[in-house]
């Protein structure tokens, strides 16, 4: 009969495990022991074989440390990739301890959190489902970090959420999401109620201002007809009402070089539209007989299901 001995040791070079076997014959008393040996290499599997790595996030009570599959964040972003394979010479890399975590600045632990919900889902419900809130945190994250599938997710879900126009045209300019803006404008526009403070959080002053002046140029057809005017000549409580007018030739005009996407932010209180040079005098907007119900913006921006216009 035969003994078999196994042991573990590791490779000094690249540190591969190497499974060494021993088979021993049993010998009789005063006999020479006999031995013969064969050694397996082990590999790591190319796909589930998971490094680990260490993110501090800074919080208002203070950091936290997540602790999380490193591949992900190699494989969906060029600038985790290209992190991580700078040469660093005799430095130890950060992220692989506790003690030395990868810091993210400037990034909210509730964002971070719900990112990762969303690349690493608990559970067995495929896919994800996500809040308005969550799906803002992985636009956000995913565009500051270049993940363009996992934006363009996000991008594709989020219209469904975004039922607020001025949220979505605010989420649109900070966001670069392009073929947002000018449905959301739109709506703003065609809508019964007018700008509000609230809008102004989204959207920022200057380009309230330039919807307001489209929306003054935008009386509805039956406006001489419905409205009784007081003695001050200003009818109370009354509204201009909601118009079925296609502005967005209109939209197109008053905003062409005048917008410019900010810097990613992460308060985006009071968003500015910057202005980059004079504005040309409006232009009228004509009125289009026979045309009802929602304006083409809006119908096409409102219900978008990809990235795509």
């Amino acid at each position: 009969m035969e003994a078999e001995i196994i042991a573990t040791v590791h490779s000094p070079q690249n540190d591969i495990p190497l499974i060494t076997t021993e088979s021993v014959p049993h010998a009789d008393p005063g006999s020479e022991r006999s031995t013969s040996r064969t050694t397996a290499y082990v590999v790591h599997d190319e796909n589930y074989y998971f490094d680990f790595i260490v993110f501090q996030v800074s919080g208002c009570v203070g950091d936290r440390l997540f602790k999380v599959p490193r591949h992900k964040f190699v494989e969906e972003s060029v600038i985790f990739r290209s992190m991580f394979d700078l040469p660093l010479g005799e430095k130890r890399a950060d992220g692989l301890t506790d003690e030395q975590p990868l810091r993210l600045d400037g990034v909210e632990q509730a964002d971070f959190r719900h990112f990762l919900k969303y690349l690493y889902p608990r559970g067995i419900d495929r896919p994800v489902s996500l809040t308005l809130d969550e799906w803002l945190a992985v636009l956000k994250l995913s565009s500051l970090w270049e993940m363009d599938r996992i934006r363009n997710d996000a991008i594709t879900n989020l219209p469904a959420l975004l039922t607020n126009p001025a949220q979505k045209l605010g989420v649109a300019i900070d966001y670069d999401v392009e073929f947002w803006l000018v449905p959301a404008m739109q709506e703003l526009v065609q809508r019964e109620a007018p700008l509000s403070v609230a809008d102004l959080e989204h959207i920022g002053i200057e380009c309230a201002l330039r919807l307001a002046a489209i929306r003054e140029a935008c009386l509805p057809s039956n406006y001489r007809h419905n409205y009784n005017f007081g003695r001050s000549g200003i009818a109370p409580e009354s509204r201009r009402g909601a118009v079925a007018y296609d502005c967005e030739e209109r939209i197109e005009l008053d905003f062409k070089g005048f917008i410019t996407i900010p810097p990613l932010k992460y308060d985006k209180a009071m968003t500015a539209v910057q202005l980059v040079e004079e504005a040309s005098p409006p232009a009228e907007v004509p009125v289009k007989s026979g045309r009802r119900g929602r304006g083409r913006g809006r119908g096409r921006g409102r219900g978008s299901t990809s990235y795509q216009d």
